[in-house]
């Protein structure tokens, strides 16, 4: 009896505890850890021109989306503009704010969406995507890599613009003469 109960025994830990066992639970652990961070993975919309157009938001663009980000994260990539005429870029841009908005109501990972925004025309369409983001209840990285454009404004675009920057949770500029400039705003 008490042979069997050593054979037993042993057989027991030699199930549980050998390498292979510990190998197959060991996988088991990172599939299901692959699994559930998948499950949880957050999505993160980037808005901004369509990465074949030439420029520093673009070439911005194409470089962020190269990097490997955490499995928590996924990168969507939303073009708001294209090269072409006035008439293109503008029937492009409502069809882009259209897609945008779907996009928020059918994908409920979305969370932080990260916004390219240049001078001028670009804020103004950038600060769309921006209340639209606000209004669904999405984070805001609000990303301005132009300067220009509020030296020249009205009092009316100058208030859209401070707006714009207020309700936005995170506000990125490229230099620390853009953040007094922003700051005295």
């Amino acid at each position: 009896v008490a042979r069997k109960m050593a054979k037993a025994a042993r057989k027991a830990v030699e199930n549980n505890f050998s390498i292979n066992r510990m190998m197959e639970k060991m996988q088991r652990f990172f599939i299901e850890a692959v699994e559930t961070s998948l499950k949880n993975q957050i999505h993160v919309i980037m808005a901004g021109p369509s990465l074949e157009v030439k420029g520093g938001i673009s070439g911005f663009a194409k470089y962020y989306l190269k990097d490997d980000f955490p499995g928590s994260f996924k990168i969507i990539y939303h073009p708001t503009t294209v090269d072409g005429n006035k008439i293109k870029k503008l029937f492009f841009y409502i069809k882009s704010v259209f897609i945008f908005i779907l996009r928020l109501i059918t994908d409920r990972k979305i969370k932080i969406v990260h916004i390219c925004s240049s001078s001028e025309g670009s804020f103004y369409r950038k600060a769309v995507i921006l209340f639209i983001s606000k209004a669904f209840g999405k984070k805001a990285v609000f990303h301005i890599h132009g300067s220009r454009f509020y030296n020249k404004a009205h009092a009316l675009r100058r208030f859209c613009m401070k707006k714009a920057l207020d309700i936005s949770d995170s506000v990125l500029v490229l230099s620390k003469e853009w953040v007094m400039a922003l700051k005295r705003m």
